[in-house]
């Protein structure tokens, strides 16, 4: 998955407009253009695309954190670099400020069974014994559930 099809999915999910997108960017302290907004969600092969790096999707799951959660500290917030599909999903989590047994009914309402275990091998982090990568299909199901559960 690419981390436009990962910002779409979110914007398509919460049905957030072009304002709320600049709104969540701006929680974490970073401006985005209605322009630049408007080329991560052109096709692909649309001569002004844009690809979404890292650092701006972690910008928005970190804005989306803190307009979703409040800020939990006045320190300058520290947006990663590098993204994987593990902290994308722990990303999600923290925003949508969901239990473990939440997330794995989120999985049972797509059909998919993930049992307290796997779970936690997805959200911890890569130097620990037990961790997995989460596979892009497990994220695709994790953004189907949320858009059948929160689209409005």
């Amino acid at each position: 998955m690419t981390n436009n099809d990962i910002l779409r999915r979110i914007k398509l999910a919460f049905n957030f407009d072009e304002t709320k997108m600049r709104q969540i960017f701006s929680c974490a302290g970073f401006n985005v253009s209605s322009e630049q907004i408007t080329d991560w969600f052109r096709p692909e092969d649309d001569l002004e695309f844009q690809d979404v790096a890292d650092i701006q999707l972690a910008i928005f799951l970190n804005g989306f954190i803190i307009a979703e959660q409040g800020a939990k500290t006045k320190e300058k917030i520290k947006h990663e670099k590098e993204l994987t599909n593990n902290l994308i999903l722990g990303k999600l989590k923290t925003a949508l400020n969901l239990k473990d047994a939440e997330i794995i009914q989120l999985f049972q309402s797509v059909q998919y069974t993930l049992s307290q275990t796997e779970l936690k091998a997805l959200l911890c982090k890569p130097n620990q014994e037990h961790y997995q990568p989460c596979k892009d299909q497990i994220l695709k199901l994790f953004l189907q559930a949320i858009h059948t559960k929160y689209h409005t």
